[in-house]
This record gives C-alpha cells, sequence and structure tokens, in this order.
C-alpha cells in the first residue's frame, strides 16, 4: 500500500509539472504578446522550454539512484514498447503539423504577409488553450491506462470526464466569441482586428478538439488502440490539406479556419465513434 501511495504521489508531482509548463507556455504567449507584440511572444515561449528545462532536470536528480535499479525489459516487452512508441510518435507528429498547416498554406496560396500574420494571431489563444483538457488528461491518463481491461470503468469515467470539458469549454468558447474584438484589441492590438473572424471560428474549433477530440484521442491510446489514432491522424491531415487548399483559395485566411475546425470535428466523430463501438463490446 505504501508503495502504491509514494508510486501515485510521483504521478501527481509528474502530472503537476506538465500541467505548470503548459499554463507557463501559454500565459508566457499572452502576457509577452500583451505586453511586447511579437517579440514577446517568442520571449515567452522561450521562458517556459528554459523553465521545464530547469524543473526536469530537478526532478531528475532525485530520480537517478531509482533510474539504476530497473531492469532492461524482455525483448518481447521492448518490441510491444517500440511499436506503441513508434505509432504514437507519428500521430502526434501529424496531429502537430495539423495547427502548423494552415499558415504555411495561406502563406503559399495568397502570398499576403498581413494575412498570414493575422491568421498566426487569431490561432494563437483557441490552440493554447488546449492545454485545458490536456491538463485534465494528464491527470486521467494513469487511471484510464490502469484500468483499461475494465471496459466499463473506462467508459463511465470517459462520459462523465467529457460531460464535465464540455460544460467548461462551452463557456471558454461563448466568452471568445463574444468578446472576440476586444480579445483581439487588449492582446495584440487594434491593426489585427481583421483576425477577428478566423478568432471566432477557430474558438468553436477549440470546443470540439477541446471536448471530443483530445479526451476520445487520449483514451483511446490509454487502451492501447493506438492505430486507430494514428489512421485518423492521417485521414485528418490529408482532408485537411484539400479543404485548405480549396477554402483558402475561396475565403482566404477564414477558409483556412472553417477547414481546421471541419478537420476538429471530422476527427472527433471518427473517434468518438469508435469508443463508442469499443465500449458496447
Amino acid at each position: 500500500m505504501g508503495s502504491y501511495l509514494r508510486a501515485n504521489f510521483k504521478n501527481r508531482q509528474y502530472s503537476y509539472l506538465n500541467v505548470s509548463n503548459t499554463l507557463v507556455y501559454f500565459l508566457g504567449t499572452i502576457i509577452g504578446g500583451y505586453l511586447f507584440k511579437v517579440n514577446g511572444i517568442i520571449a515567452g515561449r522561450y521562458f517556459a522550454f528554459i523553465l521545464a528545462i530547469l524543473i526536469g532536470i530537478r526532478f531528475l536528480k532525485n530520480e537517478k539512484k531509482a533510474l539504476k535499479k530497473i531492469e532492461s525489459p524482455l525483448s518481447k516487452e521492448k518490441r510491444e514498447f517500440l511499436k506503441y512508441s513508434i505509432v504514437v510518435t507519428l500521430t502526434n507528429s501529424i496531429s502537430h503539423i495539423l495547427y502548423l498547416l494552415d499558415i504555411f498554406l495561406i502563406g503559399i496560396i495568397l502570398r499576403e504577409e498581413t494575412i498570414v500574420a493575422s491568421y498566426k494571431t487569431a490561432t494563437l489563444i483557441p490552440f493554447a488553450l488546449t492545454f485545458i483538457p490536456l491538463s485534465v488528461m494528464i491527470f486521467a491518463y494513469p487511471y484510464f491506462a490502469r484500468n483499461f481491461k475494465d471496459t466499463g470503468k473506462v467508459k463511465k469515467y470517459f462520459y462523465e470526464m467529457q460531460k464535465y470539458l464540455i460544460i467548461l469549454n462551452l463557456i471558454i468558447s461563448a466568452i471568445l466569441v463574444i468578446f472576440a474584438p476586444l480579445i483581439i484589441k487588449t492582446v495584440f492590438g487594434s491593426q489585427y482586428l481583421d483576425s477577428v473572424a478566423p478568432f471566432r471560428i477557430l474558438s468553436i474549433g477549440y470546443f470540439i478538439a477541446g471536448s471530443f477530440r483530445i479526451p476520445a484521442g487520449n483514451v483511446i491510446a490509454s487502451v492501447r488502440k493506438v492505430k486507430i489514432n494514428l489512421y485518423n491522424s492521417i485521414l485528418s491531415g490529408v482532408l485537411n490539406i484539400l479543404l485548405d487548399i480549396v477554402l483558402i483559395y475561396k475565403f482566404g485566411s477564414i477558409g483556412a479556419a472553417i477547414a481546421t475546425t471541419s478537420i476538429f470535428i471530422i476527427s472527433s466523430i471518427i473517434s468518438n465513434i469508435f469508443l463508442f463501438i469499443y465500449f458496447r463490446k
């Protein structure tokens, strides 16, 4: 019992570390942008990275002795771990590329620096706010992973967690949509008010991603069905490129925001349908 409590305490410590890092990254981006514009955003992000590295080094100092005592896993376990980690790495890489793809394609298709800058501005807060559902999943993931064989428990707590995330994210998204002009003007300046429309669309996208896409994707990974996430990410990536090309030509930066939000909806539907079927088995 004592060893379980110690392990649980350490898991909480590492969860707090991850949450703190994400929160500092978010605050650094917003406060840095408000005070010093683009240079402040860059400085705020570097500050978050450096702080995470320093805290991580401190944590690792306390774990050196424990790491030396860990036995090398068996060959079969190594293969399983490598398969799992490679699929997860590919999935995360594709997912992160989706957040950058819009800006890249806007630059290629429209070739307008001001439009690229405005769209980038529109993405900063909605994308940074994903730290909220990600932080929730950092805390919840060990529980889902530990009980992955008990489908009833996983189902019960997933839907309960999702219910509260929907309520929380709905409030956040409503605030962002309603007060979008004020938020853009206050944080980034009046010169970026043309980013209000994409900002509102991406704020709706945040609600979809934070309430359905991120929780479902993490729970799918926790029950070791990581290939589903990989296939979903590949499909989302291909569709995102196609939608971006069509919609950016037609609607400019607003089209890019519509494409991203549409992909969030599609990938959320796929993930949640899979979990619905998985829970019924």
